[in-house]
């Protein structure tokens, strides 16, 4: 549960929620407590640095790919995902899968995703891609006690640089990137994983 938002807080507060043991020997210098704050070692800090701090939220991703096409007679469309697709509203059919469960310190303690991915819009000579986060709620907050980033791999979307959209019992992020889809389903495309490999996705609240 993330620290206190005002109020009364405690280093014992944060170092459990840092993922220590409440009661035992810490200080607020101690790595895992400066990491929920984004402090650096002996960096100067108040108590109110670490109100509505939580530890970071992290899943692990086995990654799928694939692609849909269509054409109007003129000009095929093509679409290529990379990642996560599970009920999403794409039509391209489910990929992927994920170890994870809720966390009630983001996404408005959200039950799962519809869609982490990346998505390449295909047509004639044009390309547009978009890295995707949809949650399974309608009308999560977009703020930073949702998340402040996402780290995919290692590469950071900050949720200020996002669009924001919810409706249909979901709420997603999106950001437009112009990184060039490898227009297959297996290989690699940053920041994800090849298909069939492992992607790391860490959300955090303080950076």
């Amino acid at each position: 549960m993330a620290t206190p938002s005002s109020g009364t807080i405690s280093l014992n507060e944060m170092h459990v929620e840092a993922g220590g043991s409440s009661g035992t020997t810490c200080s607020i210098n101690d790595a895992d407590i400066r990491l929920i704050a984004d402090k650096s070692s002996g960096a100067t800090a108040s108590w109110n640095d670490y109100y509505a701090r939580a530890a970071d939220y992290a899943i692990s991703m086995t990654t799928g790919g694939t692609s849909t096409s269509s054409s109007d007679g003129y000009v095929t469309t093509t679409i290529y995902y990379r990642g996560y697709l599970n009920s999403s509203p794409s039509g391209a059919g489910d990929i992927g899968s994920l170890n994870v469960s809720n966390d009630p310190d983001y996404l408005d303690n959200a039950s799962g995703f519809s869609d982490l991915s990346i998505t390449s819009i295909n047509q004639g000579a044009t390309a547009t891609s978009v890295v995707r986060v949809r949650a399974s709620k309608q009308n999560i907050p977009n703020n930073d006690t949702s998340f402040k980033s996402v780290l995919i791999s290692s590469t950071t979307f900050n949720r200020s640089d996002a669009t924001y959209e919810t409706s249909n019992g979901r709420s997603q992020w999106y950001w437009s990137t112009t990184t060039t889809p490898p227009f297959d389903n297996t290989s690699t495309w940053t920041p994800f994983s090849a298909s069939g490999s492992t992607t790391s996705v860490t959300f955090r609240r303080s950076r």
